[in-house]
């Protein structure tokens, strides 16, 4: 395997089994790995005050960007958690495997065409139908807001925000 082209091959194909062939059964991811997930977010949720910084940061896009795709937290909600089940979940990541944009970047030693041709083998296997990411549109600079939590801290955290009218 000293030749980089099985190896990246062989990588690959790795990839492709873990990110396509997922585990399932009955129509759904393993539902003892989903709960064991759920309880790993919930916590990761949960612990997200302990970090103040990143805490403060994430209230504020939350309060600047209220009713904006923008407020909502990457990692979702405590509250959602619970609604969760392996079948929607996995109808989910099906439907994000067909319709998401795919971007593949390689560095390596193996032949750039030879890669290609094998993330192209790879996804050729699934029905696509790529969405466009939806635009969105720029929000005029409001009113200013502000807003105080009160905690228990040795060292407190201002956040400030601003929004300009540019986009990008």
């Amino acid at each position: 395997a000293l030749d980089s082209e099985p190896v990246a091959r062989e990588a690959i194909e790795l990839l492709g089994e873990v990110l396509l062939r997922p585990k399932t059964l009955d129509g759904g991811f393993l539902p003892h790995v989903v709960e064991i997930e759920k309880k790993n977010q919930r916590e990761r949720l949960e612990a997200r005050i302990n970090d103040k910084l990143r805490y403060g940061i994430e209230r504020c896009h939350e309060i600047m960007c209220e009713g904006e795709p923008f407020a909502l937290s990457a990692g979702g909600e405590v509250a959602d958690i619970d609604k969760i089940t392996s079948e929607e979940l996995y109808a989910r990541y099906l439907d994000v495997i067909k319709t998401a944009p795919v971007e593949i970047y390689y560095i390596g030693g193996a032949d750039q065409n030879a890669v290609s041709d094998s993330f192209l083998k790879m996804f050729s296997k699934i029905e696509r139908d790529e969405r466009e990411i939806p635009k969105t549109t720029a929000r005029p600079v409001g009113a200013q807001k502000a807003a105080d939590e009160i905690m228990d801290v040795a060292q407190c955290k201002l956040t400030m925000g601003f929004r300009t009218p540019i986009t990008a």
